[in-house]
């Protein structure tokens, strides 16, 4: 159905007589709502803005921040297992744990034991396996003044005064397979602690 807009213009010829001329514009009727037609575009293009770039920057956030927690607790893993062999020299008696403590077996034992909630733990014997956990320990028979603390090898190196250091590797597994293809399927943290042998 067509639709006439009648608009009228008054004005005067050159005798001065009012003259009065109509036009009229042929448009096509609508149902009241110009916009109605653009409501399914929108919602199409928000859906796929949705699905293709909120959802995976979303996710992606929540596995950088999973791995950034992950980083975090190798960094504290490392620091603590320290601690924990700081007291468990050659001289040590009586604590729980085995004492003393002079192969890696009881660290990678004890830092397994610390394990943060929400950190993924593989069987391994590997490090490059998703979720591996291991720890290497260095007893270098230096002091912490530099200098040997072993007495030319006399006394043993896990001895008070000698320097104790304990790296922990932890092997991160992505969740997303786009950061998985961008970084490899795991991304391997390391942290390494020295410290003073107290006992």
């Amino acid at each position: 159905m067509v639709q006439a807009d009648y608009s009228e213009f008054l004005g005067q010829d050159a005798l001065g007589a009012a003259i009065k001329v109509k036009s009229a514009m042929l448009m096509p009727k609508t149902n009241g709502n110009k916009y109605s037609k653009q409501r399914g575009s929108t919602t199409l293009e928000m859906a796929l803005v949705v699905t293709l770039v909120l959802f995976p920057l979303i996710f992606g956030i929540i596995d950088f921040s999973r791995a950034l927690y992950a980083y975090h607790w190798v960094s504290g893993a490392a620091r603590e297992a320290t601690r924990w062999l700081s007291v468990r020299g050659a001289n040590c008696t009586l604590l729980s744990g085995g004492c003393p403590v002079n192969t890696n077996a009881p660290v990678q034992t004890y830092v397994q034991s610390i394990k943060a909630p929400g950190i993924y733990s593989a069987t391994c014997s590997i490090v490059a396996v998703p979720g591996c956990i291991s720890t290497s320990t260095v007893w270098s028979g230096i002091g912490g003044d530099g200098l040997d603390c072993t007495n030319g090898g006399l006394i043993p190196t896990n001895s008070a005064g000698c320097t104790v250091s304990v790296t922990v590797n932890y092997t991160f597994p992505f969740t997303l397979p786009f950061i998985a293809g961008l970084t490899g399927t795991a991304k391997t943290f390391s942290s390494t602690s020295t410290t003073v042998i107290a006992n």
